[in-house]
């Protein structure tokens, strides 16, 4: 195997394991040193694949957000909502979320109006009995 494939090795085992992907770590796993690294050319490899994870993590992390949200609202029916219940329950300020993913703040709005229309609307209905 050559210096190329067992970098590879150790970074894909990384990735693997959702363990930090690190020239540092590459070099600790391998015995070598950082220079060795970059004289194999590997640093442009290591540090793309730093940020293929760093992209998953986030889609997961989004995805675990969306589940979350989804939790909230089905828990709070017959229940008026408001917006910052909503991001204090989630323990993320509304302004993080939407510099990272302004779709998701998008999704939390029309769910948190069509939440709130259907609690007004049941609400009108028990009135009126």
């Amino acid at each position: 195997m050559d210096n190329r494939q067992k970098v590879k090795k150790v970074v894909d085992t990384l990735l693997g394991r959702d363990q930090n992907i690190t020239i540092k770590a590459v070099c600790t796993i391998l015995g070598v040193c950082p220079e060795t690294i970059r004289n194999w050319r590997c640093n442009a490899y290591v540090a793309r694949m730093k940020n293929i994870q760093r992209e998953q993590r986030a889609s997961r992390k989004k995805d675990e957000l969306y589940e979350r949200i989804d939790k909230y609202f089905g828990e709070r029916v017959g229940q008026l909502v408001t917006s910052p219940d909503i991001y204090t329950w989630l323990g993320v300020r509304r302004s993080v979320i939407w510099r990272t993913s302004p779709e998701m703040t998008t999704y939390i709005h029309e769910r948190l109006v069509i939440h709130n229309q259907e609690f007004r609307l049941n609400l009108s209905d028990f009135t009126k009995c």
